[in-house]
């Protein structure tokens, strides 16, 4: 998603945070080449924000891990990273992972955060299949155990757009543990 908004050439910056440092030097790696106006970190966000890096954007996008706790904990960093009252976020949240009792406890999160849900892209996104299918904690409770072909699309999300209302008021305290699975997550 950087690299793609920064060819568009509307951003004056885009800053990537990502824990895997292979992700990140990939996108360093083509920003590089292609001289665009990428700033790259390799950041685990279960620390707090960089300060250069609060209250300093318009926007932020993220694919968050679909745990409760993660979940919150992506969306509530990234509203810490708006400027403030219509700051907008971009994330995806599917219903394979998240049930109507998670969604609503996302909203009310959000809710008290400052921000509001605006618009909801059900199956927006399209994951294809990847080498580790058949570990994740759910295949062994699936009905069908079928690994999908290598570009046949398996798992969909919605992407949420919600934007700040009220100057964000997250807590940018570390966070400790496991941020990835909870009773519902399946493909970790």
């Amino acid at each position: 998603m950087s690299v793609a908004a920064a060819l568009t050439g509307l951003p004056r910056r885009v800053v990537v945070l990502d824990v895997d440092p292979r992700i990140t030097a990939f996108i360093a790696e083509v920003a590089e080449r292609e001289r665009l106006p990428i700033e790259v970190h390799t950041h685990d966000l279960r620390q707090p924000l960089p300060p250069p890096l609060l209250g300093r954007f318009d926007t932020f996008f993220c694919d968050p891990t679909e745990s409760l706790r993660g979940f919150l904990l992506f969306a509530g960093r990234g509203l810490s990273a708006l400027r403030g009252p219509g700051g907008a976020g971009y994330l995806g949240l599917t219903h394979a992972e998240a049930s109507l009792a998670k969604w609503r406890a996302i909203q009310g999160q959000l809710l008290s955060w400052g921000a509001v849900l605006t618009e909801l892209r059900d199956r927006f996104h399209s994951y294809v299949n990847w080498p580790y299918v058949e570990t994740m904690r759910a295949w062994g409770s699936l009905p069908v155990r079928r690994v999908p072909g290598r570009l046949e699309p398996w798992y969909r999300s919605a992407l949420l757009r919600i934007e700040l209302v009220a100057p964000a008021t997250v807590d940018l305290s570390p966070v400790e543990g496991d941020i990835f699975v909870d009773e519902e997550a399946g493909t970790t």
